[in-house]
């Protein structure tokens, strides 16, 4: 046996009867329509016409029947034994299963004995966008010393994204700040955050409550996102020097046998 990998469109006249087919569909299919490029009757006909069986087996009376095996064969895909087109029963998920492989075979109706050597196929579950970015640790909780420069890192916060990374941008995640600014900033591809203002006080503000989002389709328009809070508590730094209460004191004058009473 033969095998390649190719969609049902490259697939020539010339080229052996069993192939490994890979084809792609995508994960929102709407049940019952045909899977892309998954039409096997073109394919046998393509080998009947072609090959060694040719118009004295598949004649057009209905002696070929095909079938399908393999998973989700019966309950997610179909075949029409008649024309070999394969459907879709019901919505595909890529993050359930990402690919499915099936075998289809042609026999003779009445016999059920095999014509051709069956063929093995994978379906590939395209990805599409409708997982939000989720911040599985969050909330978070961070401090960073008062007086800190500008651009001191603070936290890293980081969001998962569950499509698929390698198709598209449907994974990938851009970090902005919604709430918490001018104080802090955050790096849009890593989602550390920074201080941006210098000379921040503990003593006039010690809490402080930042909202990040993270979008995923590389943050344009139309990509999904979620959102984590954060709060940055402000540490105290050795700022400021001791003060006396009065600038000045009085001076008493004490007698050298008198006694001095001590109040705590």
């Amino acid at each position: 046996m033969l095998l390649y990998s190719r969609t049902f469109s490259d697939i020539k006249k010339s080229q052996p009867f069993c192939f490994v087919y890979i084809s792609t569909v995508r994960k929102d299919i709407t049940p019952w329509l045909g899977i892309p490029q998954l039409k096997l009757f073109d394919t046998f006909c393509k080998r009947i016409q072609s090959e060694c069986l040719h118009s004295d087996v598949d004649s057009g009376n209905g002696n070929i029947k095909y079938v399908l095996s393999g998973e989700g064969a019966g309950t997610i895909f179909v075949i029409d034994d008649k024309t070999g087109n394969i459907h879709a029963t019901k919505t595909l998920d890529r993050e359930e299963q990402a690919q499915y492989t099936l075998i289809a075979q042609a026999v003779a109706r009445d016999t059920n004995k095999p014509l051709e050597p069956p063929s093995q196929f994978v379906v590939k579950v395209q990805d599409i966008n409708d997982n939000p970015p989720e911040f599985l640790n969050g909330p978070y909780y961070a401090s960073v010393p008062e007086m800190a420069g500008v651009g001191t890192s603070v936290i890293q916060v980081t969001a998962t994204d569950a499509d698929d990374p390698t198709y598209g941008n449907s994974a990938m995640l851009v970090y902005s700040i919604l709430q918490g600014q001018p104080y802090f900033s955050v790096e849009p591809q890593t989602g550390i955050i920074r201080t941006a203002l210098p000379n921040m006080d503990r003593e006039a503000r010690q809490e402080y409550d930042v909202v990040i989002q993270a979008k995923d389709m590389g943050g344009h328009m139309g990509g999904l996102s979620g959102t984590t809070e954060v709060k940055i508590v402000l540490t105290d730094v050795n700022d400021n020097p001791p003060k006396f209460p009065q600038s000045e004191y009085g001076l008493y004058r004490i007698g050298e046998s008198q006694l001095i009473k001590i109040v705590n």
